[in-house]
């Protein structure tokens, strides 16, 4: 099955050279090569401006079809508000933190719809 997936990682230029081989040479990622193989590669638009050009325009989302303005920076998005409850977090016992982190989680995913 056909599966169409853009992978966006600051450095992915590099990294994504062999990740392949890489999958398929591990064990306990083998079963997994078949999907990575299908995958296609981006640097996020924030950081594909410090890249060369030849990697601009091989993993540029703006150059690649189908992937509309996908900054790629989405994950990231979310850490300035996630540091705002973690010093609220840090004494609490581990499943009370876990239910605060995962009840903000659910609202931020919430407002994001």
């Amino acid at each position: 099955e056909k599966v169409d997936q853009v992978l966006s990682y600051d450095v992915i230029c590099q990294y994504g050279v062999n990740i392949v081989e890489r999958f398929e040479n591990n064990e306990d990622r083998k079963h997994l090569a078949h999907i990575v193989r299908q995958m296609r590669f981006a640097v996020p638009a924030l950081h594909v401006q410090g890249h060369q050009e030849g990697c601009i325009y091989a993993y540029s989302t703006a150059y690649m079809l189908a992937t509309a303005q996908f900054h790629g920076e989405t994950a990231e998005v979310y850490w300035p508000e996630l540091n705002q409850v973690s010093p609220q977090t840090r004494q609490m016992n581990p499943g009370h933190r876990h239910d605060v982190l995962i009840n903000h989680h659910g609202d931020w995913n919430y407002k994001q719809m």
